[in-house]
């Protein structure tokens, strides 16, 4: 399973990195400054970008996921415009 890595923000309440799986991807949009990843299987990744996400952030996003897919190895580095206010993430079942 390939992963890719975001590296969070200074103002999340926690520092560090998120692996993000890139397999079994639905689909991947923005939503008033969070991105979500869909998955098969009925779950999805909500990414907390402080509501500043765009299209950009979606772009950059897939393209790692492009890259990842299917692969094994150290995760895909991903570095998208917002980057600096990635605050965390959520998995919660499809909405």
């Amino acid at each position: 399973m390939g992963y890719i890595k975001l590296i969070k923000g200074p103002n999340a309440a926690t520092a560090g990195e998120l692996l993000v799986p890139a397999d079994n991807v639905a689909s991947v949009k923005d939503d008033g400054g969070e991105a979500i990843i869909k998955y098969f299987g009925g779950y999805e990744l909500v990414l907390d970008f402080d509501g500043v996400s765009n299209q950009e952030d979606i772009v950059a996003i897939l393209e790692a996921i492009n890259k990842a897919n299917g692969a094994s190895g150290p995760a895909i580095p991903c570095t998208t415009p917002a980057i600096e206010n990635l605050n965390g993430s959520t998995v919660r079942v499809w909405s």
